[in-house]
């Protein structure tokens, strides 16, 4: 069983193939019919390309490789046929991707190819209409005062042009990759590295195999300026904090196995008064509003939780019993416990609001168990209320399940779940360590 995402339906893995097939097989038709389009009228085409770069006012290009320059015909015709069926291909990556991302994850893929697309052409149109016709006029110049014949490759001008705006493409896209994660909230300092390897690997590949023969001196240089771009560009997202409050320290359980925390802190549509009691040391901590009305909420909470890499998710309102079964199995396969404060039904006990929510909320993590070991439980009970005198007066153990009726405690009451101490938990002799 997989993560489902609450726009998730259950469908067998063949269909997911049957429609990537189809999806793949329209764009490659596509990109064959306009390819064998753009072959009709590519001459042309490059004939107002040369006369548009050539940097003398005579004819000065020459074609010394009649079989390469052939070739290239075709490549330009099949890079023409790509580039026309560019919306199509952002159509149908968008359609395929939806229902496996996060709404972040959707977002952030939506400005990237948008962007791209639009750098890709604005940069290209530069590329080809000043800057090449510039830099060629420049080479001939200083050939031309040294006293040497201009005698130009028409193959060479044209794969220079070619590999340069392909270059400064890729150098482009992971940009605007960086800047769409990290206003999307997707790129922080917990995912930097992450993202590092599947943005600079993927770049660093792409460079080094488009790079042509007699460039080997080049390429080192090339991959140096292309990470400390990368690295200027991003550098604050990759510091940034993430999204939620605070960071969940690391603790090891009776096992030994490493565990992570996260509030979750819900107001349960209003209901819950301890929502947004800001951050909490050694927790990380997000709000919601309804966990077990809200999909977005849900599907928030599971991109928190990837990533953070968090083993226990804790929510502050309710028992859990409210959240749908398929967030419990999301979090199961990502391997996270669910569990609830039920700080709502704590607050039935008392005739009113709590005057320190915080006291129930703090009282409520030191008692929860796991990962905390159960021998230590009654001393970080006795340590908060040695640190906190104003409840040595009015303290009362209660049961986990809400009460009907009266009676009620004071709102200035510190009130303790007897459940959720230690298997076979003596109340009177806690009552007197507390009370006496």
């Amino acid at each position: 069983m997989s993560v489902l995402l609450e726009t998730d339906t259950e469908q067998a893995i063949q269909s997911h193939l049957d429609e990537l097939t189809l999806r793949t097989t329209i764009l490659f038709v596509s990109v064959s019919l306009l390819t064998l389009a753009w072959s009709f009228v590519i001459d042309d085409l490059f004939m107002m390309f040369l006369n548009h770069i050539q940097p003398c006012a005579e004819s000065c290009l020459n074609l010394y490789q009649p079989a390469q320059w052939s070739a290239i015909r075709w490549l330009s015709s099949l890079l023409l046929g790509m580039i026309s069926t560019i919306p199509l291909a952002l159509h149908h990556i968008h359609q395929f991707s939806r229902p496996g991302l996060l709404d972040n994850e959707y977002k952030s893929l939506k400005r990237t190819t948008y962007s791209g697309t639009m750098i890709f052409f604005v940069m290209g149109w530069f590329m080809l209409y000043w800057a090449f016709p510039t830099l060629y006029s420049m080479g001939h110049e200083h050939q031309t005062s040294m006293g040497l014949v201009a005698q130009y490759s028409v193959v060479e001008m044209v794969v220079f042009a070619a590999i340069s705006i392909w270059i400064l493409m890729l150098f482009m896209l992971s940009w605007s990759v960086l800047v769409a994660l990290g206003y999307s909230g997707v790129l922080t300092n917990e995912t930097a590295d992450h993202w590092r390897w599947k943005i600079y690997g993927i770049g660093t590949l792409l460079i080094l195999l488009s790079m042509p023969e007699g460039t080997n001196g080049l390429t080192p240089l090339l991959l140096i300026l292309y990470w400390a771009t990368c690295e200027t560009i991003g550098r604050n997202w990759f510091n940034a904090s993430p999204s939620q409050l605070g960071k969940s320290s690391v603790r090891l359980d009776y096992e030994g196995r490493q565990r992570r925390l996260y509030v979750a802190d819900c107001s349960c549509l209003g209901a819950n008064t301890h929502h947004g009691l800001g951050s909490i040391n050694g927790y990380a901590l997000g709000s919601f509003e309804a966990l077990c009305a809200n999909k977005d909420d849900r599907n928030r909470l599971l991109e928190h939780t990837i990533a953070g890499n968090y083993t226990d998710i804790l929510i502050t309102g309710c028992d859990t019993k409210a959240c749908p079964e398929r967030l419990k199995n999301n979090l199961n396969q990502l391997g996270c416990s669910l569990r609830g404060l039920d700080l709502m039904g704590l607050g039935s006990y008392r005739a009113g609001p709590a005057r320190e929510p915080r006291a129930d909320f703090e009282m409520a993590l030191m008692t929860i168990g796991e990962p905390f070991p159960e021998h230590q439980l009654l001393a970080r009970v006795q340590d908060f209320i040695n640190n906190n005198p104003q409840f040595t007066k009015d303290i009362h153990m209660v049961t986990h399940s809400r009460r009907q009726q009266g009676p009620y405690f004071s709102e200035s009451a510190l009130l303790i779940r007897v459940e959720e101490m230690l298997t076979g938990f003596d109340e009177f002799r806690t009552k007197a360590i507390f009370q006496d």
